[in-house]
């Protein structure tokens, strides 16, 4: 059965989104991910400091850390699609290698979609509001 199938006529991609990191673009879905363990947390890939709303709030913040921004970019790619290889690869290659500042946008951007649909930069316009 299909999430389309289950939710009738909601919406539940509304978290998938294109994200650039390290140069190349990437399909990542926050939400599929908690759909999928959020329920789970004892078998969760990725593991998260404190709440959503915490590592959201470090990263509208800048207060994030490395565990912050690779996890919840992992997180996405496993949602939309992605196995746990395929996944660290891209963290590896793409995340890793370069300064994670590059990539703390990115990973604002699938929190956000996630819990406001929105963009990071959007967000942060919301917030200020």
């Amino acid at each position: 059965m299909t999430d389309s199938a289950v939710a009738g006529n909601l919406n539940l991609d509304y978290a998938r989104t294109a994200i650039e990191i390290g140069g190349r673009e990437f399909q990542a879905d926050l939400g599929a991910y908690m759909r999928n363990y959020g329920a789970a947390p004892h078998i969760q890939p990725v593991k998260f400091k404190g709440t959503i709303m915490d590592v959201f709030n470090r990263l509208r913040q800048g207060r994030w850390d490395v565990n912050d921004v690779s996890g919840v970019i992992t997180a996405g790619l496993l949602g939309a699609g992605n196995n746990e290889m395929a996944a660290n690869e891209i963290i590896r290659n793409h995340v890793q290698c370069c300064p994670l500042a590059q990539s703390a946008p990115a990973a604002l951007k699938v929190i956000a979609m996630y819990l406001l649909g929105l963009t990071g930069e959007e967000s942060d316009n919301a917030a200020a509001d």
